[in-house]
Protein backbone atom coordinates (compact mmCIF):
# COMPACT_ATOMS: atom_id res chain seq x y z
CA UNK A 1 0.00 0.00 0.00
CA UNK A 2 1.32 3.30 -1.09
CA UNK A 3 2.33 5.37 2.13
CA UNK A 4 0.31 8.37 1.41
CA UNK A 5 -3.04 6.25 1.02
CA UNK A 6 -1.62 4.75 4.53
CA UNK A 7 -1.32 7.76 6.02
CA UNK A 8 -4.79 9.34 4.99
CA UNK A 9 -6.55 6.35 6.68
CA UNK A 10 -4.53 6.87 9.36
CA UNK A 11 -5.43 10.61 10.06
CA UNK A 12 -9.31 9.47 8.90
CA UNK A 13 -9.04 7.32 12.12
CA UNK A 14 -8.57 10.48 13.93
CA UNK A 15 -11.09 12.73 12.29
CA UNK A 16 -8.88 14.50 10.01
CA UNK A 17 -9.29 14.39 6.26
CA UNK A 18 -6.63 15.76 3.22
CA UNK A 19 -8.33 16.54 -0.09
CA UNK A 20 -7.44 18.74 -2.85
CA UNK A 21 -8.33 20.60 -6.06
CA UNK A 22 -7.32 22.50 -8.93
CA UNK A 23 -7.18 26.20 -8.42
CA UNK A 24 -5.48 26.99 -11.84
CA UNK A 25 -4.51 25.87 -15.32
CA UNK A 26 -2.32 28.09 -17.56
CA UNK A 27 -4.11 31.63 -17.59
CA UNK A 28 -7.15 30.22 -16.14
CA UNK A 29 -8.05 30.73 -12.57
CA UNK A 30 -10.38 29.93 -9.97
CA UNK A 31 -11.55 33.45 -8.92
CA UNK A 32 -13.13 32.36 -5.59
CA UNK A 33 -12.42 30.72 -2.25
CA UNK A 34 -13.90 26.77 -1.97
CA UNK A 35 -15.77 25.62 0.87
CA UNK A 36 -14.32 22.11 2.04
CA UNK A 37 -17.86 20.69 1.28
CA UNK A 38 -17.09 21.69 -2.45
CA UNK A 39 -13.03 20.30 -2.25
CA UNK A 40 -14.46 16.93 -0.70
CA UNK A 41 -16.97 16.53 -3.03
CA UNK A 42 -14.60 17.32 -6.43
CA UNK A 43 -11.65 14.94 -4.95
CA UNK A 44 -13.91 11.81 -4.26
CA UNK A 45 -14.80 12.25 -7.90
CA UNK A 46 -13.51 11.00 -10.77
CA UNK A 47 -12.86 13.59 -12.56
CA UNK A 48 -10.33 14.80 -15.41
CA UNK A 49 -9.59 17.63 -13.82
CA UNK A 50 -10.98 18.39 -10.06
CA UNK A 51 -11.84 21.93 -10.09
CA UNK A 52 -14.73 22.90 -8.11
CA UNK A 53 -16.70 25.07 -10.38
CA UNK A 54 -17.87 23.39 -13.18
CA UNK A 55 -17.62 26.66 -15.49
CA UNK A 56 -13.77 27.35 -14.27
CA UNK A 57 -13.15 23.41 -14.94
CA UNK A 58 -14.72 23.92 -18.54
CA UNK A 59 -12.20 26.76 -19.17
CA UNK A 60 -9.23 25.09 -17.71
CA UNK A 61 -9.95 22.09 -20.00
CA UNK A 62 -9.84 24.46 -23.34
CA UNK A 63 -6.72 26.10 -21.87
CA UNK A 64 -5.26 22.52 -21.80
CA UNK A 65 -7.15 21.31 -25.51
CA UNK A 66 -5.41 24.99 -27.06
CA UNK A 67 -2.09 24.70 -26.10
CA UNK A 68 -1.64 20.76 -26.80
CA UNK A 69 -2.60 21.56 -30.33
CA UNK A 70 0.32 23.47 -30.77
CA UNK A 71 2.31 20.69 -28.76
CA UNK A 72 3.11 22.50 -25.91
CA UNK A 73 2.33 21.98 -22.31
CA UNK A 74 0.75 23.82 -19.79
CA UNK A 75 1.61 24.57 -15.85
CA UNK A 76 -1.40 24.52 -13.19
CA UNK A 77 -1.82 25.00 -9.29
CA UNK A 78 -3.41 22.37 -7.27
CA UNK A 79 -4.52 23.54 -3.58
CA UNK A 80 -4.34 20.93 -0.87
CA UNK A 81 -6.60 21.29 2.44
CA UNK A 82 -6.39 19.42 5.38
CA UNK A 83 -9.93 19.74 7.22
CA UNK A 84 -10.19 18.40 10.99
CA UNK A 85 -7.12 19.13 12.19
CA UNK A 86 -7.07 20.11 15.86
CA UNK A 87 -5.84 23.78 17.13
CA UNK A 88 -2.94 22.78 19.09
CA UNK A 89 -1.42 19.97 17.18
CA UNK A 90 -1.78 22.14 13.84
CA UNK A 91 0.49 24.97 15.58
CA UNK A 92 2.85 21.95 16.96
CA UNK A 93 3.35 20.53 13.09
CA UNK A 94 3.74 24.19 12.03
CA UNK A 95 6.59 24.14 14.33
CA UNK A 96 8.25 21.71 12.75
CA UNK A 97 7.65 22.25 9.19
CA UNK A 98 11.00 24.06 8.42
CA UNK A 99 12.74 21.22 9.37
CA UNK A 100 10.89 18.59 7.48
CA UNK A 101 10.95 20.95 4.39
CA UNK A 102 15.26 21.01 5.14
CA UNK A 103 15.06 17.55 5.21
CA UNK A 104 13.27 16.93 1.72
CA UNK A 105 16.23 18.05 -0.03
Amino acid sequence: MCRGALAKLLLRALGIEVASHVIRVGHVELDRTAAWEEIAAVASATRCLSCVDAATEARMKEEVEEVSRTGDTVGGVFEVVVHGVPPAWALRQLGRAPRRLLACR
